[in-house]
């Protein structure tokens, strides 16, 4: 062979070799996501299974998050037995239809105005469709940013008046009827919405007057004196009684639309240029026993709300004893939650979250989140009435850092509620007993 042909095989056989570093390198999964897979199904020893790691749960609030930009807006409330009332509101602006708006030039005033909010769909509910409502509606005395990152928590306050500009009395059971409205001999049908008559004449005058006034010379005038409207559940449900409906502020239909001259009509979006976001209220009943977040007591029963009510606190106080002189490599790691109760109106949530915690005992990523909702759990089977999680790798994420860089971040896990997609107000009663609430472990030790 010549020297040439040798120099060659050389340079390839380097060529090949590099490649094959930079592909591992390149391939390999983080130290907390590679064991269980990789180890797990090739270490010669026997997997073992484990239920040893005792769990204590208790009720704790949820954390509050973004509601700014949900699939659904809730509102309504509801009085559970179990857990107490909560209220669900709906904060929104409105815009101009068009800049340098005009009623025109024969404009002879208002006839009414009717506020229109659009049901999301005859199944968007939780709760009594038959229960009565009291919805009213005031004007926000604060303006609303639409910077995107503007913060519209689930529990924050608002500034609006005092004075009723309209009000709903009735109930949600026309939930899944067309509206039909007649305008100029014309009858038409519009989707199931619920309709609002404003009839404060000093509101309506403000309209009227809009266009002397530079009201409606463009959005930001307008929104400077017309801040948006506040969508106050204020009906007192006994217990058992009430609903929460799923209202879709992104049709077309919803709006604020004002009748004049007898045949004329104007549509004021709520769904263009607009802030919409939810407010969520809730008063617990006192046997409830809400705890702090690092709670050392453990209750036998307890509780995940929507709406950013309630969410239970999951403790693996013990979980270090399995790597105690050995190292394991978790090949399975599942906790199964037993709900106690399904019972009408009080439906079960249809899908649950479960998130590490952090330092504060606050919501955090768990790693098995991102391997898709097949594999991570969490919805309901109705033949058991159990959620079912997968949290392998956040298991063995907490044994690596623990061993190889002496941090223990076993904060706990947090049970929730889905802060939207898909939107909930339901809750669930947990059997949370010791011979309930348990983590199924698999494992190989590592030697």
């Amino acid at each position: 062979m010549t020297a040439y042909c040798k120099g060659r095989i050389k340079l390839l056989v380097l060529l090949f070799s590099g490649i094959s570093i930079l592909f591992s390198l390149g391939c390999n999964k983080p130290e907390e996501t590679v064991s269980a897979d990789f180890i797990g199904l090739r270490n010669p020893f026997d997997i073992k299974p484990d239920t040893s790691v005792q769990l204590y749960a208790f009720t704790t609030t949820r954390d509050s998050y973004l509601n700014r930009n949900l699939s659904l807006y809730m509102l309504g409330n509801i009085n559970d037995p179990k857990l107490g009332t909560s209220a669900a509101n709906i904060i929104s602006q409105v815009s101009l239809p068009v800049n340098q708006f005009s009623f025109g030039a024969n404009f002879t005033g208002i006839d009414s105005m009717v506020l229109q909010i659009t049901y999301g769909s005859p199944t968007a509910y939780y709760g009594k469709l038959s229960a009565a409502q009291q919805i009213r509606v005031f004007e926000l005395n604060e303006s609303l940013s639409n910077n995107a990152d503007s913060l519209y928590f689930s529990n924050r306050t608002y500034a609006y008046g005092t004075t009723v500009l309209g009000e709903y009395t009735g109930t949600l059971q026309n939930i899944d009827d067309s509206v039909y409205i007649t305008q100029n001999g014309v009858t038409l049908p519009l989707v199931p919405h619920m309709r609002i008559r404003i009839t404060n004449p000093a509101f309506i005058q403000k309209f009227e007057q809009g266009e002397a006034n530079g009201m409606f010379v463009d959005n930001t005038a307008f929104q400077s004196q017309m801040k948006g409207f506040a969508f106050i559940a204020q009906a007192t449900p006994a217990a058992g009684e009430g609903g929460i409906a799923y209202m879709n502020m992104f049709r077309p239909t919803t709006s604020l639309v004002i009748y004049y001259n007898g045949t004329q009509r104007a549509e004021f979006p709520l769904t263009v240029n607009s802030v919409r976001t939810n407010q969520y209220v809730h008063t617990h009943l006192p046997s409830v026993n809400i705890r702090p977040y690092f709670s050392t007591d453990s209750a036998h029963e307890n509780y995940v709300q929507g709406m950013a009510g309630l969410k239970t606190r999951i403790m693996m106080p013990g979980l270090f004893e399995l790597v105690k002189n050995r190292k394991i490599a978790i090949t399975g790691a599942q906790i199964i939650f037993q709900a106690k109760d399904d019972a009408d109106p009080f439906t079960l949530p249809k899908e649950l979250r479960i998130f590490a915690a952090d330092s504060l005992g606050r919501l955090d990523f768990i790693n098995d989140f991102f391997d898709g909702g097949s594999y991570f759990g969490g919805i309901l089977d109705p033949a058991t009435k159990t959620y079912r999680f997968n949290i392998n790798r956040h298991i063995q994420f907490l044994i690596n850092e623990y061993l190889n860089n002496n941090r223990n971040l076993n904060y706990g896990l947090n049970l929730v509620s889905p802060a939207d997609n898909p939107l909930s107000a339901a809750r669930v009663v947990l059997d949370t007993r010791p011979e309930k609430l348990k983590l199924n472990l698999t494992y190989s030790v590592i030697k």
